[in-house]
């Protein structure tokens, strides 16, 4: 629209401006008319001017108003990305401290398995050294003293021995 107009705005000035120099012999008549409608063209174009003017002011606006949104627009993705970057570290650190919380619950239940293991070899080391100690009290076969223990046992014999003096037999 506005190449529109300015190929009009060219077309009517060279169209004033060819009758002024063509006819410069014309009477005072042709003059006259000719003034009042240069006049009128003249006028015509100074309202094109600045009809001109304000379309090219508002398209100057239109554009300045386009660039802030696009600015804006462009701060709000800077953001955005920001954010999801932030968003992602985030992610990142918790899926590897979820890693590493998994691990160690895993290292400690098997040292929990571990303890429990050792433990019921232990409760049945204990048991069974208690019933020792508690036949070795009820039926003792050895005494006990100072960490030394004494088994009695052996056999009884009763032998004799018999002797001559003489060799002879």
């Amino acid at each position: 629209m506005t190449v529109r107009m300015a190929a009009t705005l060219a077309m009517m000035m060279a169209v004033s401006i060819i009758p002024a120099g063509t006819h410069a012999q014309s009477t005072h008549k042709n003059t006259r008319r000719k003034t009042s409608s240069q006049q009128n063209l003249a006028e015509e174009m100074r309202e094109m001017r600045q009809e001109l003017q304000k379309q090219i002011d508002d398209l100057k606006q239109q554009l300045a108003d386009r660039d802030a949104k696009l600015e804006g627009a462009h701060q709000a993705v800077q953001n955005a990305d920001a954010k999801a970057a932030e968003a992602s570290d985030k992610a990142t650190a918790a899926t590897t401290s979820a890693a590493q919380n998994a691990e160690t619950v895993t290292a400690l239940q098997n040292k929990v398995e571990e303890v429990k293991t050792a433990e019921a070899t232990d409760v049945k080391t204990v048991q069974e050294k208690t019933d020792k100690l508690a036949k070795s009290v009820e039926s003792p076969l050895a005494i006990h003293y100072k960490g030394i223990e004494i088994t009695p046992g052996g056999f009884f014999a009763a032998e004799t021995t018999y002797r001559t003096r003489s060799l002879k037999l």
